[in-house]
């Protein structure tokens, strides 16, 4: 039967989102919280379904794939399958090529817990939603556990009413983008997962800028260490405007 699951994609999430290095505040406590018990196996003793919600950059996909990369074995909630949802319409929109939908169906059900990541994407597309309704419902009366993310509110977003009311048995909880003491801890905390060294006054400097979100900022310090490094400059503040002058200022 194994075999009939490998032309089934699956993602892989990034082994560096783990618990340890999620940075937790009063923006995110409460989903931090719920995404452990999760991990640990608890939840399932109270409901079966998480659901995330949040804006785009707030750190919905470091805990759900915080929950993945913490499989626990010496809990029965041990096997979990992590999607983001375009591979999960990529594998239906394979099945109906190659009629193998049932295959598809016990690929899921393989797993005790299924990980989709921007499960919002869905919208619109009510075939596909009517199918995953269908696989959700199996894995709530087989008491597997669910943990969805999304940036939209889920009350009756989608066009299939049989998703709808499976999502409407879910715990939701918010989580939201980081301020600025909480960016400067995450861009320090990933410099310290990777032993680089970037003086203070330039991660202080570039979290100035409250547009930008967390993302950005690693990216432009990425920058800076990686062209600090290459053109063996000491990376100061008027290194940092001059080498990003379009991002800073």
């Amino acid at each position: 039967m194994e075999n009939n699951f490998k032309s089934f994609r699956k993602d892989k999430p990034n082994r560096f989102h783990r618990f340890d290095n999620f940075i937790e505040d009063e923006s995110n406590s409460a989903a931090v919280s719920l995404a452990k018990l999760v991990a640990k196996g608890e939840i399932i003793r109270f409901l079966n379904i998480l659901i995330i919600y949040g804006k785009s950059e707030s750190g919905k996909t470091h805990l759900v794939e915080a929950i993945a990369n913490s499989q626990n074995p010496n809990h029965e909630y041990q096997k979990s399958l992590f999607l983001r949802c375009e591979t999960l319409i990529e594998n239906l929109v394979k099945s109906v090529r190659e009629n193998s939908r049932n295959e598809l169906v016990n690929y899921y059900l393989d797993h005790d817990m299924l990980i989709i990541d921007d499960v919002h994407l869905l919208k619109g597309k009510q075939s596909t939603s009517d199918v995953y309704g269908s696989i959700l419902n199996r894995f709530l009366v087989e008491n597997k556990i669910i943990v969805l993310t999304t940036n939209v509110l889920p009350n009756n977003f989608f066009e299939s009413e049989k998703l709808n009311s499976i999502l409407s048995k879910s715990v939701l909880v918010s989580i939201y983008a980081p301020g600025p003491e909480t960016k400067i801890k995450i861009l320090k905390r990933y410099l310290d997962e990777f032993l680089l060294n970037v003086p203070t006054e330039i991660i202080d400097e570039l979290v100035q800028d409250q547009d930008k979100n967390i993302n950005l900022l690693l990216g432009n310090l990425i920058t800076l260490v990686a062209k600090s490094s290459v053109l063996r400059t000491p990376l100061t503040k008027d290194f940092a405007r001059e080498n990003l002058i379009n991002k800073i200022e």
